[in-house]
Order: C-alpha cells, then sequence, then structure tokens
C-alpha cells in the first residue's frame, strides 16, 4: 500500500498506461496534481493529529516533521516549487503545505509549476 496520496495516483496512471498500452503525459501531471493536492487537503484537515498519532509508522520524524514546518514558515512556496527535486520532501509537501496554512491558490500554482520544471 503507498503511504502518500500522490504515489497511489502515479501507480493508477502506470497501471492504466500498461493495460491500455497508451501513455498520456497530461494524464501523469493531473495524477500527480491531485495526489499532491490531496495530500493537501488532509495535511489541511487531519494532518496534525495524524502525525503525531501515526508519523512513526510512516516513518515521520519529530525531526523531520519541524524541520518541515520550519522550511514552511521560513522559505514557504520555494519549498513547494523546489522541493520536487528533494525525496522525502517531494512526498510530504502537500501534506506539509497544507499543516502550515499555506494557502490553496499559491500551492497549486506552484505545485503546477514544479512540474513543468
Amino acid at each position: 500500500m503507498c503511504r502518500y496520496p500522490e504515489k497511489a495516483l502515479w501507480i493508477a496512471v502506470a497501471a492504466y498506461a500498461g493495460a491500455s498500452h497508451r501513455l498520456d503525459l497530461r494524464g501523469v501531471i493531473a495524477a500527480a496534481t491531485i495526489g499532491d493536492n490531496l495530500g493537501f487537503w488532509i495535511g489541511r484537515a487531519v494532518g496534525t493529529r495524524l502525525t503525531v498519532r501515526y508519523g512513526a509508522r510512516l516513518r515521520i520524524t519529530e525531526r523531520g516533521l519541524r524541520l518541515g514546518r520550519y522550511l514552511f514558515v521560513r522559505l514557504g512556496g520555494k519549498v513547494v516549487l523546489f522541493g520536487r527535486f528533494v525525496t522525502m520532501l517531494r512526498a510530504l509537501a502537500g501534506l506539509l503545505a497544507g499543516m502550515s496554512d499555506m494557502g490553496w491558490g499559491g500551492f497549486l500554482t506552484l505545485n503546477v509549476a514544479s512540474r513543468v520544471l
């Protein structure tokens, strides 16, 4: 089972592409963006409670969570934009953005821009 919404949608798109022998880059980008947005809204709604309760099971340490929140407070949109190139941050950017009360419009814009890069 995938731990992050973006990864689950990537697997679904890959399965579809394999079964249909068609790969549409727009579908791949859309699935990844939707997955990140799911992470954002999960982070906004219940992220802090879930992370405190189940973070260890997801290999999210308290140190990593503190670092992520610090980065969002300090750097905000740069984390979303360039976090795409940092392994763990890529998977948690949406969740951390939602937990850090980042505005959804800004998150969405930067998230799509990071995919173009």
